[in-house]
């Protein structure tokens, strides 16, 4: 029998990664805003805006850690491979956190990297490799939207590079902006949101 949990926790990850905009329900939210709107009551205007607040904001780290949780068991139970993952578009370091590629660990820091290199006299550092522009295209979904920071995550690009790649396909016509998107658990602006064409 299905364990209906993981089966739902997988694929609300997966909608999440191919249209994080259709995880938001319009409908409740034009409710909201027409209540918010035509309350006489100020404290029911309140309620309504804070109802508003938390349904207009997909919970992105909430739907990465049920993926997480339940990626590894479903991908067992179910015979799927880790490259199937990877053409559905879910970044590397989500595959990583799931114990999916190869069960690895989560790289080290930079930071811990360099400490460890200084601790050996003589010892030269390596730099990190560098990550090509047809690299990072290579981690730019082709169907559904994605950011500067998840091409980032997926690629291990910086995310001023990552923004220099996506600028190039939005000049040659092979990518579109989408307006913006607030992450959950983030302050300052929302993310820009993008497309291929």
């Amino acid at each position: 029998m299905p364990n209906t949990d993981s089966e739902d926790a997988i694929r609300l990850y997966l909608r999440w990664i191919q249209d994080p905009a259709s995880l938001v329900d319009h409908e409740q939210i034009a409710a909201l805003e027409a209540r918010a709107q035509g309350a006489e009551d100020p404290l029911e205007r309140l309620r309504a805006l804070n109802e508003l607040q938390k349904v207009a904001v997909v919970d992105e780290k909430s739907i990465r850690a049920g993926f997480i949780k339940h990626a590894r068991a479903f991908a067992n139970a179910n015979g799927i491979s880790v490259e199937a993952f990877r053409q559905m578009n879910v970044p590397a370091a989500d595959l990583r956190a799931a114990k999916l590629d190869g069960g690895r660990a989560p790289k080290r820091s930079a930071t811990a990297a360099s400490s460890a290199h200084a601790s050996v006299p003589g010892e030269v550092r390596k730099r990190k490799a560098r990550v090509t522009s047809d690299t990072i295209i290579t981690h730019v979904p082709a169907s559904g939207h994605f950011t500067v920071k998840s091409v980032a995550e997926a690629s291990g690009a910086s995310e001023a590079t990552v923004r220099k790649v996506i600028e190039g396909l939005i000049a040659s016509g092979a990518a579109c902006e989408n307006g913006t998107m607030k992450e959950p658990g983030t302050r300052g602006r929302a993310a820009q949101v993008f497309s291929r064409v």
